[in-house]
């Protein structure tokens, strides 16, 4: 499943830590006192040429096709569904019905992306159907069929781990809430397009928590001064050229003002961190 229009809220974090397998170097100080508004991070040009399914029911086993064929009838039979919108996608391990095809619209209320008014009205008429009062697709999801998805072999080149340099540049990081499950995704689809952008952009993926990186970097980029190692002109610049979004840790969708060592409400740097080797 690749992102959709996603805001991020800022992780709370200003001095040298350690972030799993990640040790962060440098947290550049006097961060201004922002927060609340989301920042788009992505191209809603992009991602609204991303395609979606309901998925409402798959099986594996050795009589996966069956079943798919006899729910997908039940689909066909339901008021209020096109049974033209029905389909079954099959492998020898597994079946799955779909239906629906559907893209995301702009809401004029938040100015995100989501799905139109027939999605939500037809996953609501999937959950409805029941036999003997129980639910028979209690669990109908979107599924992304269609999109600018990379390849695993390119994505998997995007690891951190696969960075040329030393060090880079912490901007971003994603974990799953009860409303969002795609945070794995969502990182490897921000990385996808920072690098359409000409970024040398990388993820890092830790048990609940995944990070996006920019920039390759070295020794040379971190200046030694009385208040602490602060960013060279090399990481300056490439922040200059995204200032709203290089200069802070996002996390899920907006800068958000934490308490800082002093108390008071400052909005995270980005971090300068070592490659995880």
């Amino acid at each position: 499943m690749n992102i959709r229009k996603l805001f991020i809220r800022v992780l709370g974090v200003t001095a040298v830590l350690g972030l799993g397998g990640l040790a962060i170097l440098v947290g550049l100080a006097g961060c201004q006192n922002e927060g609340g508004s989301g920042l788009r991070l992505f191209d809603s040009s992009v991602e609204q040429k991303d395609t979606w399914a309901i998925r409402c029911f798959r099986a594996s086993g050795p009589n996966h096709t069956q079943w798919a064929a006899q729910l997908a009838d039940v689909l066909r039979q339901s008021s209020g569904l096109d049974p033209q919108k029905v389909r079954i996608e099959s492998t020898p391990e597994k079946s799955t019905v779909y239906y629906g095809e559907y893209k995301k619209v702009m809401s004029r209320e938040t100015g995100d992306l989501e799905f139109p008014p027939d999605y939500r009205e037809d996953i609501a008429l999937i959950r409805q159907i029941n036999v003997g009062g129980q639910p028979l697709f209690s669990l109908p999801t979107p599924e992304l069929i269609g999109g600018s998805t990379p390849t695993t072999e390119t994505v998997t080149a995007w690891d951190v781990r696969n960075a040329p340099g030393p060090y880079t540049l912490q901007i971003a990081v994603f974990y799953n809430t009860p409303t969002f499950q795609q945070r794995r995704e969502a990182a490897e689809q921000y990385v996808q397009l920072l690098r359409e952008e000409g970024f040398n952009a990388y993820f890092y993926h830790e048990g609940v928590k995944s990070y996006v990186f920019v920039g390759d970097f070295d020794e040379s980029d971190i200046v030694p001064t009385p208040a602490g190692p602060r960013f060279g002109p090399r990481v300056e610049r490439l922040i200059a050229q995204r200032e709203e979004e290089f200069r802070y840790v996002l996390e899920n969708g907006h800068r958000v003002r934490h308490k800082g060592p002093d108390g008071r409400l400052i909005v995270p740097s980005s971090l300068l961190i070592r490659v995880p080797q």
